[in-house]
Formats: C-alpha cells, structure tokens, sequence
C-alpha cells in the first residue's frame, strides 16, 4: 500500500515499478499523467481524486480494481472504464464534463457510485445505473 495523499505529486513515473501493489492513494495532488499506472494491474483501490486528470485510458487494464476514486479531476470519457467489472464502488464526483454514463452500465458489480456536482445527465441512463446498485444493495448518490 502506498499513500502518497496531498504531497504536491505530479509525476506517478516512479511507481510504475511496482506491480505487486494493491492500494494507492494518491488524492489531492497535482497529477495529470497517469499513463505509469497501466502496468499496475493488481491494483484493487486506487484513488486519484483532486488531480488535474482528464485521459484514463491507462486504467483501462486495471481489470482488478475494486474501488476507484476519480472526484475533482476533469475525466469526460468513461469508456477506459467498460472492462473493470470488478468495480463496486466508482467515485465521479465533480467532473462536470462528464454527459454519458453508458460505459459504467454493464458494471454489474457496482454498489456504491457517487456522481455529485455532475449536471445534466441522462435520466434513463442514471436509472439503469439506479437498478444496478440497488440490486447489489448499494446507494447512488446524486446532487
């Protein structure tokens, strides 16, 4: 586990190397580049929330991750994300440009999303993601 939380990081370069790792925090720093993550596919918990994040292609590997914190970045695109069946709880929180919630629809493991500060997105799409957390006993949690 590493926690590398509210240190003014920019560069996750270094830890590329550590493919054994299963929990990172790096939240609250001033990352943009995530693209050393890639190689780090038994990650379980990541949480990259309050970075300058817009691209998450590189997670898109990342099959093993369980819970992904993305709050307070600039994320759009959530299709890196259709394969990460694992996920339960996804954490998308004040990316104000996200519009299409359809990648997310398939992840039938989902119990816990939030999406607070997200305006203008779909209705039905929000009550399918709905159907899903609720079959899984969770919350979804929208302001």
């Amino acid at each position: 586990n590493i926690n590398i939380m509210n240190n003014k990081v920019a560069d996750l370069q270094p830890l590329e190397h550590c493919i054994y790792l299963e929990t990172l925090n790096a939240s609250r720093n001033i990352i943009g580049d995530i693209s050393s993550l890639a190689g780090l596919t038994t990650l379980t918990t990541l949480d990259l929330g309050g970075n300058a994040i817009a691209d998450i292609t590189p997670l898109e590997g990342l099959v093993n991750l369980k819970t992904l914190k993305l709050s307070e970045n600039n994320v759009s695109d959530l299709s890196p994300l259709k394969n990460l069946k694992e996920l339960t709880e996804l954490d998308l929180s004040y990316n104000s440009e996200i519009t299409d919630l359809t990648p997310i629809l398939e992840l039938e493991n989902l119990t816990n999303v939030y999406l607070i500060g997200i305006e203008g997105l779909n209705e039905k799409q929000v009550k399918k993601l709905q159907k899903i957390v609720d079959n899984n006993g969770g919350m979804l949690l929208i302001e």
